[in-house]
């Protein structure tokens, strides 16, 4: 079915057991799960528990909806700049472990990382009922909505100029060894035609000793044949999984293992290949990454480094490119303690 009128998919996060699952003591839930908004060693601020107010933000009206969060867009009031706020139950957060230290990587990961296609962290805040993550508001919308929008009259350069921005973005974190693990259509965000990677809920740190994973997390229609079969996994070819249905999706308009009622699986996987008005090269970049074998999908250097997607980076008049790095330069420092 088409992506302009299917249901989007619901957001999976089965769990195994993992080897390194967390600690389920009352103790460690009421001291881990809460994420720290100082990093000086102070007493964190708690604010009130206010209806339409979280600190200084003035919360206006609900943007985006998560398993275990709303976002909401809100104004500084001490700046007048609007933002996006992740908005979490204190409650919800401090009876789970694994939600606690979920809460707390991401916020950890978003302080250490910048880059200009990242959606930008501002602070943590707290009330005597929520978390809240506070980040840069991005007014142009999902790119879910970009593609139902737009997809009809985009031309590819115009797919190329926004593929380009994610696999640059995607690169940095890896080289980082970083890993989102929920890349979608409805994790970008698109303001005048620029683009920034959202929701790193499940975004981590990998050990390059021992990088494969085993929780089985992200969105089944974006989730790797591996992933899928329970089998230990490389979140960074996962990752790159990830990134050839989004790209068949801007190319074509569906997602490619979401089939119309009736329609044989041959004949559907072949509309990328006889698709009106779309190049070799791309047909053939979606066919590298979405390889079944994950050792045969290209790197996200590789895939940066692809004529077609150097070339939407030339479109976009980019120039520099952004070398790996973050905010903090202790990006290890992120240990991979909770799940697997």
């Amino acid at each position: 079915m088409s992506i302009l009128s299917q249901d989007q998919p619901q957001h999976q996060q089965q769990e195994t057991a993992d080897t390194a699952a967390a600690p389920t003591s009352s103790s460690h839930t009421n001291s881990s799960s809460v994420p720290p908004t100082s990093n000086n060693g102070q007493q964190r601020k708690i604010y009130p528990g206010l209806k339409n107010t979280v600190g200084p933000y003035r919360l206006l009206h609900n943007i985006g909806q998560g398993s275990f969060s709303e976002v909401k867009l809100a104004v500084d009031t001490r700046t007048g700049d609007h933002v996006a706020i992740k908005v979490m139950s204190r409650a919800m957060v401090q009876s789970s472990d694994r939600l606690g230290i979920s809460v707390r990587r991401e916020s950890d990961l978003l302080k250490s990382i910048q880059h200009p296609n990242i959606v930008g962290f501002r602070e943590v805040v707290e009330t005597s009922l929520q978390l809240c993550i506070v980040l840069d508001y991005a007014a142009g919308g999902e790119l879910f909505e970009y593609v139902a929008d737009k997809r009809a009259i985009a031309s590819e350069q115009d797919i190329q100029c926004i593929f380009a921005q994610i696999v640059d973005a995607v690169d940095y974190l890896h080289q980082l060894n970083i890993v989102h693990r929920d890349l979608k259509l409805e994790s970008k965000f698109t303001s005048h035609f620029h683009l920034k990677l959202t929701d790193f809920g499940l975004a981590k740190v990998i050990d390059m000793d021992s990088p494969l994973l085993t929780t089985r997390c992200g969105s089944e229609d974006y989730a790797a044949p591996e992933i899928i079969l329970g089998q230990p996994y490389d979140g960074r070819e996962a990752d790159i999984w990830s990134l050839g249905v989004v790209l068949y999706a801007l190319l074509v308009g569906f997602l490619p293992f979401n089939m119309r009622p009736g329609m044989s699986r041959k004949s559907f996987l072949s509309m990328i290949a006889h698709a009106d008005a779309v190049s070799e090269e791309s047909k053939d970049l979606v066919r590298w990454l979405l390889q079944a074998q994950g050792s045969d999908r290209p790197t996200a250097r590789q895939l940066r480094d692809h004529p077609w997607v150097v070339a939407g980076r030339a479109l976009l008049g980019a120039g520099a490119t952004v070398t790996a790095g973050s905010r903090s330069g202790d990006v290890s420092a992120i240990s991979a303690t909770s799940d697997s």
